[in-house]
């Protein structure tokens, strides 16, 4: 776990705030340079995920698509798993964007990558 400066905070780089901050900031830069997502950035073993629980990659998603921060991949649920679908055919939505720069949690965790220097490589 990685600390912040005395008497705040401690934060993770598997928090779940942490994780959402990377994956709509890696989809913004892609919206904005006109580029494709690539799958394996947004892939569960992929530089943003780094391989966490299957349930929390899943938790992260369908809170994502749900609070409709983006669009594009879906939740596929079956008896025995549930899955993230199309992974690569995420977006930011506008929603998604107003989160990113708006949300006094989000700012928390700018400073605390920018603190440690944890950028998402291809960002």
């Amino acid at each position: 776990m990685y600390r912040k400066r005395k008497g705040s905070k401690s934060m993770a780089k598997d928090d779940y705030f942490v994780l959402v901050y990377k994956v709509l900031s890696y989809l913004y830069a892609c919206l904005k340079k006109g580029k494709d997502v690539t799958p394996e950035m947004l892939d569960r073993h992929g530089p943003i995920f780094q391989g966490v629980p299957e349930k929390y990659y899943v938790y992260i998603f369908r809170n994502l698509i749900d609070g409709k921060y983006i669009k594009g991949p879906f939740i596929a649920e079956y008896e025995d798993k549930t899955e993230v679908w199309k992974v690569d055919e995420s977006t930011i939505t506008p929603e998604g964007i107003s989160y990113l720069m708006d949300n006094s949690t989000i700012e928390k965790v700018k400073q605390f990558l920018k603190d440690i220097k944890d950028v998402v490589p291809g960002i």
